[in-house]
This record gives structure tokens, sequence and C-alpha cells, in this order.
């Protein structure tokens, strides 16, 4: 994307690139919202395609899955950053990746 020669060195104009939109932190808080988790959510997901095809819709199976993919994160390491934490519960806040741009609407 920003066309730099792959070297497998973290050297200066790769850092310069890593770092132009200033420090923002990698962290930050999310409240879980109402719609994260009113579902409808699917409890079981064939391992199948054809099985799956058969299916409403190809969903999530909870919330704690939508929270995962919606952070481009594993349901592990979301655990890992809440110990504790509800993921099924609209308000609770929760530390996630800073994505930087805002969510899109529309």
């Amino acid at each position: 994307m920003n066309k730099l020669k792959p070297t497998g060195k973290l050297d200066q104009e790769t850092w310069s690139l890593l770092t132009r939109n200033g420090n923002a932190p990698a962290v930050v808080d999310y409240t879980v919202r109402d719609e994260d988790v009113k579902g409808p959510f699917v409890r079981k997901i064939p391992k199948k395609m054809e099985d799956q095809a058969d299916l409403e819709a190809l969903g999530y199976r909870s919330p704690l899955e939508l929270l995962a993919e919606k952070f481009h994160m594993s349901e592990s390491l979301l655990k890992a950053l809440n110990p504790g934490k509800s993921f099924d519960t609209a308000g609770t806040v929760l530390a996630v990746p800073n994505l930087g741009a805002p969510e899109a609407k529309g």
C-alpha cells in the first residue's frame, strides 16, 4: 500500500509510516450497544457449506462473536483484554483495538 521495499527490518521509513497518525492509543474503550446484543443469533452453524445453505441467515453465534468480528480480533483475545466483563449486556465498557476511523453510517 505504501510501496515500501520489504526488508524484514523496522527501519526509519517504515516506523515513520506506522506512526504518522500520531500517538493514538492502541486500545480504546467501547460501550456495548443494544444492537450488539439483540441478535438474532444462530445457535449452531453447521461445518459443511451445503448445510449452511439451509440456514435462514448465516449470522453470529453470540454477541461475543459479533464484537470480536467487529474489532477484527479473536474471541479469546477480546476475553483476555476484558477479564470478567459481560459481552451480552448493553452498556458494558470493553477495551478494544483502536481501529482509527469512526464507524461508517449507512
